[in-house]
């Protein structure tokens, strides 16, 4: 069984070349839609996907994104962090069960909600979906398991909003 995580890359397939676009783009799709959530699990060997439908909530706060034409929203609770990607003016966004790429820049995005947090040069993380803080190797998992790192200046601030 491969790792977990690579399940929701683009071009990645158990099953052959020439495949593996079915669960990146339906995490696109989920991931835009305010009310609706995917869980994934693999039980007993078998892969197993919960589309899980909600009543909208008019009070949850969503992030947007405007690309190609169509304006895509991702509710806040949902987005676990941000990271910048090896081509320019590309950010990552990173959520419960996949990624997103989008054009954008860190600055913009850390100002677009009080729970996003810049936590180092490469990354900005929503802190309401902080699993747990490595002190000493300066690292923050993400409730999703996922690792991004936290700059030496950054720590303190990053501490404080967590403990309050």
């Amino acid at each position: 069984m491969p790792p977990f995580y690579r399940l929701w890359e683009q071009n990645f397939s158990t099953k052959g070349k020439r495949r593996g676009l079915g669960l990146v783009n339906l995490l696109e799709i989920v991931g835009s839609l305010p009310n609706v959530t995917l869980e994934t699990e693999i039980e007993g060997g078998v892969f197993v996907q919960k589309l899980i439908i909600e009543e909208p909530s008019p009070k949850r706060e969503l992030f947007q994104i405007n690309s190609g034409g169509s304006i895509k929203n991702f509710p806040v609770d949902k987005i676990m962090f941000f990271e910048t990607h090896p081509n320019a003016h590309r950010l990552v966004l990173h959520l419960e069960n996949g990624r997103v790429e989008f054009r954008g820049s860190l600055n913009e995005v850390e100002k677009a909600s009080d729970c996003f947090f810049r936590c180092h040069m490469a990354y900005v993380v929503n802190t309401k979906n902080i699993k747990s803080i490595d002190k000493v190797n300066r690292t923050i998992e993400a409730f999703n398991g996922e690792r991004l790192l936290v700059s030496r200046s950054k720590m303190k601030g990053l501490l404080s909003i967590i403990e309050s």
